[in-house]
C-alpha cells in the first residue's frame, strides 16, 4: 500500500499545532447562579437585581453579542464593550415578580468566547406584598398620630368660590387621643372630623382656602399645626398649604371676554446666559394691553426672592405698554438655574401668564 508520508506529516503538524495554543476569548463567570431567597412583592412594581460578574481569560477580546432571557419578567443589562484579556464585565439580571411563589428563570449568554454559549440561573421566591400602615400614612405628626399627608396644594383658587381638600389620618395607638389645631389663619379654615380620634381608627382634617379673606394675588404659602396631645407644636407637625389666587372669569360671556383686556408679552423667553453667585444683571420686557379694557397686573411672582420683577405701571390702558424691569443677583448656587415669573392679571388669556427666565452656572 503506498502512504504519501509528506501529507501524513503535514496534517500531523498541523493537528499539533491547533491543539498546543489557547482559545483566544474565555468567557469565565464567579458563578453562575443566584438566590434571590425569599422577598416581598414591591409595592410599586421594582423587581430584585442581582449582578453577574465574568472575566475574559482569553488573549483577545471578548464580546458579548446577545444576553438573552427566558421570560419577559426578567431583564438583563450588560457590558456592550469588548472585555479585554484580564479584564471583567458584568450583566445585572433584574426580576419582577408577575406572581408570588417559587420561581427559577435562565438567562443565555452568547458571546464569541470557545464556549459559544453560557447558561446562568436566578431563583426565589415572592411573598404577596402586605400593605403596612406606614405606607398609606407615610406622614409622622408625632405621639402616634400618622398623616397621609402634610403639604397641600389647592393650585389656583379665586376669590369668589371657596375650595376644600380632605386630608385623613390615622391614630395607632390603642388609646384615644387628642388633636388641637395652632396658628390658623385667614384665609384658611381648618376643621377635625373629630377633636377626640379613637384608638387604632382613622379620621380626616377639612381644609377650606377661602380667598375672597386675602389681601394678595398670586401665589400663597400657609402654615398651620396639627398637634396630638402630649406633642409640642413644631415643624415635625406643620401643614404646608399652597394656592395661587387668579381673576374669575367662569361667568363671563363671549362677548364680555372679547371685549376684557388682552396681553401680549415682547417674549416669553429671556436669556441671561452665564452668571455666578453675587452677580447682578439687569434685563426688561414689554406688556402691551391689546384689548378693550383696562389691564389689571394684580401681582408678580417669582421663584426666589434673589428675582425682582417691577412694572412701570400695574394698570395699562388699551392699546398702551409698559415696561417691567428685572433684576436678579443670586446668592445661592440653587439659584442659577432656570426660573420662571407669574404674572397675574384680569386679562382671560393670561390669568397666570410665564415668562421663562434662562440662567447657566458660569463655570
Amino acid at each position: 500500500m503506498y502512504i504519501n508520508w509528506k501529507k501524513t506529516m503535514t496534517m500531523t503538524g498541523l493537528f499539533l499545532f491547533f491543539a498546543g495554543i489557547s482559545y483566544a476569548q474565555v468567557i469565565s463567570f464567579e458563578k453562575l447562579e443566584h438566590d434571590f431567597g425569599t422577598f416581598t412583592r414591591s409595592q410599586t412594581g421594582e423587581g430584585v437585581t442581582c449582578e453577574f460578574i465574568y472575566a475574559n481569560t482569553g488573549t483577545s477580546p471578548l464580546v458579548l453579542n446577545r444576553v438573552v432571557a427566558a421570560c419577559g419578567c426578567t431583564t438583563p443589562e450588560w457590558t456592550r464593550e469588548p472585555i479585554a484579556a484580564g479584564k471583567q464585565g458584568s450583566i445585572k439580571v433584574t426580576y419582577n415578580a408577575a406572581s408570588t411563589g417559587t420561581f427559577s428563570k435562565t438567562i443565555t449568554v452568547y458571546s464569541n468566547s470557545k464556549d459559544g454559549m453560557v447558561t446562568l440561573k436566578v431563583k426565589g421566591k415572592a411573598e404577596p406584598y402586605v400593605e403596612r400602615v406606614e405606607d398609606a400614612y407615610p406622614v409622622d405628626l408625632g405621639g402616634g398620630i400618622l398623616m397621609v399627608k402634610n403639604e397641600l396644594n389647592f393650585i389656583n383658587v379665586t376669590k369668589d368660590e371657596p375650595k376644600t381638600l380632605v386630608v385623613d389620618f390615622i391614630n395607632t395607638n390603642k388609646q384615644d387621643v387628642k388633636i388641637s389645631l395652632s396658628k390658623v389663619a385667614k384665609p384658611l379654615r381648618v376643621n377635625l372630623l373629630s377633636e377626640k380620634v379613637r384608638g387604632q381608627s382613622r379620621s380626616s382634617l377639612m381644609i377650606t382656602f377661602d380667598a375672597k379673606d386675602s389681601k394678595v394675588w398670586g401665589k400663597q404659602e400657609i402654615y398651620f399645626n396639627m398637634v396630638p396631645a402630649g406633642v409640642t407644636a413644631s415643624a415635625k407637625n406643620r401643614i404646608k398649604v399652597t394656592a395661587n389666587i387668579i381673576d374669575d372669569i367662569s361667568n363671563m360671556s363671549a362677548e364680555q371676554k372679547k371685549n376684557a383686556a388682552n396681553l401680549s408679552f415682547s417674549t416669553r423667553n429671556l436669556d441671561l446666559g452665564e452668571m455666578k453667585v453675587n452677580e447682578k444683571k439687569k434685563e426688561s420686557l414689554t406688556i402691551t394691553n391689546n384689548g378693550k379694557t383696562p389691564l389689571v397686573i394684580h401681582a408678580i411672582n417669582t421663584e426666589t426672592e434673589n428675582m425682582i420683577v417691577k412694572a412701570d405701571k400695574n394698570v395699562i390702558a388699551p392699546g398702551k405698554s409698559t415696561k417691567v424691569r428685572i433684576t436678579f443677583t443670586p446668592n445661592k448656587k440653587d439659584d442659577l438655574k432656570p426660573q420662571k415669573i407669574a404674572f397675574i392679571t384680569n386679562a382671560p388669556n393670561a390669568l397666570n401668564a410665564i415668562v421663562e427666565i434662562d440662567i447657566l452656572e458660569k463655570r
